[in-house]
């Protein structure tokens, strides 16, 4: 007979390795976000966010057609924006998933593809995603945006 007992405590140890992994990576990417917004001065943030729809994605990358990979009608991304401008553009410079227990993860940008089985490999892909010279352009277009007065953080 089927051991119910064993599956479900298979399951309960899945679901904390799940809920460890996703936090790790929340880790990376608030330290990603840190570093970027202190060496910028304030004007650069990168997070993952939710898109709804590939008009919205092709609309915001209009200027920047560097980015070429059609993504889904409902998509994870990763996003600039520029803190300080108070009506602040929000540009896609990468696509992301990630497994239900968090890794592996999957960065897509340009060409480029890397899947992301650990922090370490995660971290590295981060940071190849700002080496690459058109995701470079896109973060220097939004740190040179007008700063409105009065906008605060």
């Amino acid at each position: 007979m089927t051991d119910f007992a064993q599956a479900l405590e298979e399951g309960f140890s899945s679901a904390r390795r799940a809920s460890d992994a996703r936090t790790e990576i929340d880790g990376v990417f608030n330290e990603l976000d840190s570093q970027v917004l202190r060496k910028s001065e304030g004007k650069l943030s990168i997070k993952r966010g939710h898109r709804t729809s590939e008009e919205d994605f092709l609309r915001k990358i209009a200027d920047f057609p560097a980015l070429t990979p059609r993504p889904p009608q409902d998509y994870s991304a990763i996003i600039a924006s520029n803190p300080k401008v108070k009506a602040g553009r929000q540009l896609v410079i990468a696509i992301w998933s990630q497994d239900k227990e968090g890794y592996p993860c999957r960065l897509t940008w340009g060409d480029q593809q890397h899947i992301c089985e650990d922090k370490v490999a995660l971290a590295e892909a981060l940071a190849d995603l700002l080496r690459d010279p058109e995701v470079a352009s896109i973060l220097l277009h939004l740190r040179g945006l007008e700063v409105e007065p009065n906008a605060t953080r």
